[in-house]
């Protein structure tokens, strides 16, 4: 059986926080979760099989306090600066374990004085390797 893709953003609406860890899920983050205004108490996506890039879209979840975890995933490419605009996360800020590349950027980095307890973004990731060596068929290396 194909792993399920995660549900479309129209029928989370109501939802204050994102609970598919370990779900079994594959595909893409949709960009429409940016739009999903009530979410405060995490957003967990943690231990599936996505894949792609992580939308910048996800920077507009300014309410989030607490658990924002995309890891154990087969994400790509740079973590976009928007994530930098999650200013209030206080702990469990985990992007460990994908296929991150590039330089992690320095509006994420600042959110590590903030984040008292799971900061796990650097580990088991390729950051500090250009991504067009680390993702040949996405990613062009310039001359």
């Amino acid at each position: 059986a194909d792993a399920a893709q995660l549900p479309d953003a129209s029928s989370l609406a109501a939802l204050t926080y994102i609970p598919f860890t370990n779900g079994g899920y594959s595909g893409t983050i949709p960009t429409e979760y940016g739009t999903l205004s009530k979410i405060e108490y995490g957003f967990q996506v943690g231990g599936n099989e996505l894949s792609g890039t992580v939308p910048t879209e996800l920077g507009k979840l300014t309410k989030l306090d607490r658990s924002v975890e995309l890891y154990g995933n087969l994400l790509t490419s740079e973590l976009p600066s928007e994530i930098g605009k999650l200013v209030k996360v206080a702990y469990n800020f985990k992007f460990q374990a994908n296929k991150f590349c590039g330089q992690v950027p320095t509006e994420i980095m600042v959110l590590s004085d903030g984040v008292t307890t799971g900061w796990q973004v650097t580990t088991g990731n390729d950051f500090g390797n250009l991504c067009c060596e680390t993702l040949p068929s996405t990613h062009t290396c310039a001359p």
